[in-house]
């Protein structure tokens, strides 16, 4: 996609909107961006706008509001990550095994978004939302086994959504908008130069563009089908790599790209008070290959780091029930395959994960609604298993994650 350059780091007040621990979807992407979608577990999500929020996942789900809407939403993430090596080596070959574990690699961590639409006429909705789609912090002790491979890695992003979309007639409508997103990465793990070793860094920025569409259709009365799009993005980041403790940094340049994203939902009404809720989503994660390290000096020759990611699928059920004109109460489950299973990821290991929602919304008052939600993540344990000039690490990463979620909306 088009690369607009970036001439300095995003203010740090704009990325703390963006930074969640470790990523809760597959690779680093991040899918816990509304509160009302994850009291579902996410199913239904691209079908129906019942907040601004729902923009997110299917631009076209706007349509649906009227006049002016404002959803400012936040989510506090409590994870509990670490790894733990069987087998370690440095790139000499010691035995680096008496080190231990990583400790714990994420700390606990609120992640904001909010969004606004506003209905120009009776066919024509326009929308923005600011929230951070990509991200994974996590951070090892200073000093463990597999420090050869892994200390630091934040890959966070940013992204301000401009959206326009479009009501047909009663059945279908349709959105288009564009991705305005920054990156910043962060890279740290231990190097060897010479007769020092320390802990080196790759260091990057940028902000591109993408874009995304999506349409809503109610087929038959009480059903309603959402499909959206969102394009993958080309990072062309641009920074600094070196080791810290030696008197010199390289100016480097390297990509990343994200995946793209298609999601279909389906929202179906059973009675008058119940709605059944699904969702299947596809992430193009073969799309990030690792990294092309080019020394701005022409010292050094080209560096590689390769990942080997397979794209990936979401599933997720879910009903919502209204217990009252002014309240309703959600649940779902949704399961997602991890991105690698037992190769090379030393930058973001990543295990098959099963997700549990429970929400509830009530109007408060006249055009205003509070939505809470609780998710609890299961992952399956994610294997590494690396042998590089880096050294070799066999280890398991162990993680879970609690995620509780407010919203306030405003309806004028």
């Amino acid at each position: 996609m088009r690369k607009i350059r970036a001439v300095a780091l995003v203010p740090c007040a704009v990325l703390a909107l963006a930074q969640v621990p470790a990523a809760k979807a597959g690779g680093f992407y991040v899918r816990e961006h509304s509160t009302a979608a994850m009291g579902s577990a996410f199913a239904g999500a691209a079908a129906h706008g019942h907040d601004a929020s729902y923009m997110f996942y299917n631009p076209a789900a706007i349509a649906d509001l009227t006049g002016t809407v404002v959803t400012a939403d936040g989510r506090a993430f409590f994870p509990n990550v670490s790894i733990h090596a069987t087998e370690a080596t440095s790139p000499s070959g010691m035995n680096l095994l008496p080190l231990g574990g990583s400790g714990g690699m994420a700390d606990d961590a609120v992640g904001p978004a909010i969004y606004a639409t506003h209905q120009v006429d009776a066919q024509t909705t326009l929308g923005i939302g600011f929230s951070g789609p990509f991200a994974v912090i996590i951070q090892s002790r200073p000093h463990w086994a597999g420090e050869y491979q892994l200390l630091k890695t934040s890959m966070v992003s940013w992204n301000l959504t401009p959206t326009v979309a479009r009501r047909v007639n009663d059945r279908f409508a349709f959105a288009f908008g564009l991705n305005i997103q920054g990156m910043d990465v962060d890279l740290q793990r231990r190097e060897s130069f010479l007769f020092f070793s320390g802990p080196g860094f790759l260091r990057g920025n940028d902000i591109s563009v993408g874009w995304s569409a999506g349409f809503t259709w109610d087929p038959l009365p009480g059903t309603r089908i959402g499909l959206s799009y969102r394009s993958q993005i080309t990072h062309h980041l641009t920074g600094t790599a070196g080791i810290k403790g030696l008197p010199f940094t390289q100016n480097v340049s390297f990509n990343l790209s994200t995946p793209t994203v298609i999601s279909a939902g389906i929202e179906q009404s059973i009675t008058e008070r119940l709605t059944l809720l699904g969702e299947v989503d596809w992430n193009d994660w073969s799309a990030f290959d690792g990294f092309r390290i080019k020394f701005d000096s022409g010292l050094f020759p080209t560096v590689v780091r390769p990942q080997v990611w397979k794209d990936t699928w979401f599933f997720s059920v879910g009903g919502r029930y209204q217990l009252s004109d002014r309240t309703t109460v959600s649940a779902g489950l949704g399961y997602e395959q991890a991105v690698s299973v037992g190769g090379n990821n030393t930058i973001n290991p990543d295990g098959d994960r099963t997700i549990l929602g429970l929400g509830f919304t009530h109007e408060c008052w006249r055009g205003i609604t509070l939505a809470a939600s609780y998710a609890h993540i299961w992952f399956a344990d994610g294997e590494i298993g690396v042998d590089n000039l880096q050294g070799g690490l066999k280890a398991t990463m162990k993680n879970d994650l609690d995620i509780v979620g407010v919203s306030l909306t405003g309806r004028w």
